[in-house]
């Protein structure tokens, strides 16, 4: 039995890929490049952003 595209977006979607990996990812890259092209940190901010942006995508996808 061939593994058809289907059969693939239907176990993303028993995982939780849609629920909470899209969302996070989508979340995160939006702060991320606002805090990145508004330099708010400097130039050494860029570990700054990315834990801003990952704490804020992780309590976007924890409250619906």
């Amino acid at each position: 039995m061939p593994f058809t595209i289907e059969d693939l977006l239907f176990t993303w979607e028993q995982v939780g890929v849609f629920d909470f990996l899209l969302p996070f990812i989508l979340v995160f890259a939006i702060v991320f490049g606002i805090l990145h092209y508004s330099g708010i940190f400097g130039r050494v901010g860029k570990g700054i952003n990315m834990v801003i942006a990952l704490v804020i995508g992780l309590m976007a996808t924890r409250f619906p």
